[in-house]
């Protein structure tokens, strides 16, 4: 007779093995989850960085990412509060002045009619403003249309209609320069203004001769 070989059936792993196995896929998952959340937030940090313009002490002023007008930007306060009166008065200084730099950028940058500058706090309660750069097309494309008159324009519905129209990925595209193209822009104007406003407080500004001249 030919010899055969036994074959052993298969058996099922042990409970230890089947712990192994499912420890090391439980901490697989977790890795695979820790290195997507690590990309989502190096994505999201690399958007905030592309949408801003500048930032101070206490002051981030950003392109908006939800609305596609060049020069739409959102001065948020980094104080985590929803009154004015909670605020410090550093900070109130802070935001004074960073409402002031981003006005003068939009202005050199998009070139406006308007500057509109609000603050709701419906949608978020922390303090933050909305610049709106209001240029003679958009004015125009306001009335083109909702039908508005050709006389003073209400500041409050073109705010609103502007916000609505040109909200999200399928906004209609708005003549002349690119919100990135906007973003560089005032980003590089920001930082020069700011230097030069710098060098005048240090009293560095150069006079005759390229000799500093000195604040007295």
């Amino acid at each position: 007779m030919s010899s055969r070989k036994s074959q052993q059936p298969n058996r099922p792993p042990s409970s230890l093995m089947q712990n192994l196995l499912r420890r090391r896929t439980l901490n697989l998952q977790r890795q695979v989850a820790i290195e997507v959340e690590k990309a989502g937030e190096r994505m999201e940090s690399s958007k905030m960085h592309d949408r801003l313009v500048f930032e101070t002490a206490s002051v981030r002023a950003e392109q908006s990412l939800e609305v596609a007008i060049p020069g739409y930007l959102i001065l948020s306060s980094k104080q985590p509060v929803s009154e004015f009166s909670r605020m410090s008065e550093e900070c109130a200084a802070d935001l004074g002045r960073a409402i002031r730099l981003a006005c003068r950028v939009v202005e050199e940058v998009i070139k406006p009619e308007r500057i509109y500058v609000a603050r709701f706090g419906e949608e978020c309660a922390e303090i933050h403003f909305h610049i709106l750069p209001r240029t003679r097309w958009l004015l125009e494309e306001y009335r083109r249309v909702t039908g508005a008159s050709a006389g003073p324009a209400s500041g409050a519905q073109l705010f609103g209609w502007a916000r609505d129209a040109f909200r999200g990925k399928t906004a209609p595209q708005i003549p002349g320069i690119t919100v990135s193209e906007a973003v560089r822009q005032m980003r590089s104007f920001s930082e020069q203004f700011r230097g030069s406003a710098r060098s005048r407080r240090l009293g560095l500004e150069a006079g005759p001769g390229g000799r500093p001249v000195h604040e007295e």
